[in-house]
C-alpha cells in the first residue's frame, strides 16, 4: 500500500456497521413519521408510501439513481392522498426536513462504527475518499461522519445520487477517478461487495 494515495472505502457495512437491515432503518422511519402525524397515519401505510414511491423514482431515474430529496417529496404527495385523515402540514419543506432528520435519526441508532477499518484510515499516509451506493447524498453522510466523529479522516465523499452513477454498474468510479485525478492503481478499495466494491 506504500505506494497508493487514496483509500476509497465503502460506507455501509464497511465504514459503518448496520445493526440491522436497510429495510429496518425503512422501518423505525416510519415508527417517527407515524409519531410526527400524530398516529393519524399507520407507520405500516407510511411504510408502504415509502417503498412505493422508492420503486416509482428507481424507475424513472438514471441508473436507479435519486436523491432522498425527490424521495421525501414524492412521499410527501402522497401523504397529501391521504387527505381524508385532514393532516395539517405546516409547510412542504418543513415536513421534508422533519422526514431527513427522521432518516438521520434512524440511521444514527442503526450503525455503529467498524474500529478496526477506523484504525487503517488513521494509519494511512495518503488521502481517504467515501465512495458509496446511496440515495441521501454527500450533505447526508456528513452528518453521520460528524456524529461518529470520524470526518477528520475523511477528504472527500462521492455519492451515488449526487452523480446519477453507481458502484453497482461501476460508472462512479470513473467519476472518482477523474475528480481526484488519480488511475486505478493509486488508490485501493475496501468493501463489502465482491461485485460492486471490487470486480467493478
Amino acid at each position: 500500500m506504500i505506494n497508493d494515495k487514496w483509500i476509497l472505502t465503502d460506507c455501509f457495512d464497511t465504514l459503518l456497521l448496520r445493526t440491522c437491515s436497510a429495510d429496518c432503518v425503512k422501518k423505525k422511519w416510519s415508527k417517527k413519521i407515524e409519531r410526527l402525524l400524530e398516529f393519524r397515519i399507520n407507520k405500516n401505510k407510511i411504510y408502504d408510501i415509502r417503498r412505493s414511491a422508492e420503486r416509482y423514482l428507481i424507475s424513472f431515474s438514471k441508473n436507479g439513481e435519486f436523491d432522498g430529496s425527490d424521495l421525501f417529496h414524492e412521499i410527501y404527495e402522497r401523504l397529501l392522498i391521504e387527505s381524508s385523515l385532514q393532516i395539517d402540514f405546516k409547510s412542504e419543506n418543513d415536513f421534508i426536513e422533519k422526514m431527513y432528520e427522521a432518516e438521520l435519526e434512524s440511521e444514527k441508532e442503526s450503525l455503529i462504527l467498524n474500529s478496526k477499518h477506523v484504525e487503517l484510515m488513521k494509519n494511512f499516509r495518503g488521502s481517504v475518499a467515501v465512495v458509496s451506493d446511496y440515495n441521501m447524498g454527500e450533505k447526508f453522510l456528513r452528518r453521520l461522519f460528524e456524529y461518529f466523529k470520524i470526518s477528520n479522516l475523511i477528504d472527500r465523499v462521492f455519492v451515488s445520487c449526487d452523480y446519477g452513477e453507481n458502484k453497482y454498474r461501476g460508472g462512479l468510479y470513473q467519476i472518482v477517478l477523474d475528480n481526484l485525478n488519480i488511475t486505478p492503481s493509486q488508490a485501493i478499495m475496501y468493501g463489502d461487495s465482491l461485485h460492486n466494491d471490487v470486480e467493478n
